[in-house]
């Protein structure tokens, strides 16, 4: 089973990241050289809040759940991908694999489906799947 990255792994992505920029720009707003302690508490400060929100919207995240009609389903969740701008890219392992197309698909990330009977399994950023869930009323998990 494929998986992505957690809430801790992209935490720490966010945290490194905004904390590095953070101190950066400290420096160079503040006028100080990066002796000082100054700029550091700042960007640690900056890098708590970007590494949370950024580990909360964009961790990875699988949901499983049933539905009552294949075919009925599979019509509803393909209007619903089509929808939020994603669209057929191929298939990994198990799983079809939906994307969004050019400058969008960089930064939104995938969505992994895979389907068993009458079982489902979504996996892809929290952000995506709890539109897309909204986007199912015959979905439940």
């Amino acid at each position: 089973m494929i998986s992505g990255p957690g809430f801790w792994i992209t935490f720490a992505y966010y945290f490194a990241s905004t904390t590095i920029i953070g101190v950066l720009m400290a420096t160079q707003v503040l006028g100080t050289e990066f002796g000082s302690a100054l700029p550091y508490q700042l960007g640690l400060i900056l890098g708590l809040a970007g590494g949370a929100l950024g580990g909360y919207f964009n961790r990875s995240q699988s949901i499983s759940g049933t539905f009552k009609n294949q075919k009925q389903f599979l019509r509803e969740m393909e209007t619903a991908l089509t929808t939020l701008g994603y669209e057929a890219q191929g298939e990994i392992e198990d799983y079809r694999v939906y994307g969004r197309s050019q400058v969008r698909g960089l930064f939104s990330g995938k969505i992994y489906v895979r389907l068993e009977g009458n079982a489902i399994t979504l996996m892809g950023r929290s952000t995506n799947l709890k539109r897309l869930q909204k986007a199912l009323p015959s979905f439940s998990p």
